[in-house]
């Protein structure tokens, strides 16, 4: 029986800015705006270590049928 590889190690999802780091003015970029970039950027990277998992997890199940 093969060894099923070990759950990915995410990385800790960006914290929301307070309320008040905004000051309201419109600023380019927003620390708002920076935030949701950030957050975009760390669901696409949770979402590739989860798929790259999924993919070995199957390869080893395979090899493990193929071993029987």
């Amino acid at each position: 029986m093969s060894k099923l590889p070990p759950e990915p190690k995410l990385p800790p999802q960006p914290e929301k800015p307070d309320p008040s780091e905004c000051c309201g003015s419109g600023c380019i970029p927003c620390v708002m705006d920076l935030y949701e970039e950030k957050l975009a950027e760390w669901g696409e990277t949770v979402a590739y270590l989860k798929a790259e998992h999924e993919r070995a997890v199957r390869k080893a199940r395979e090899a493990e049928g193929a071993e029987q």
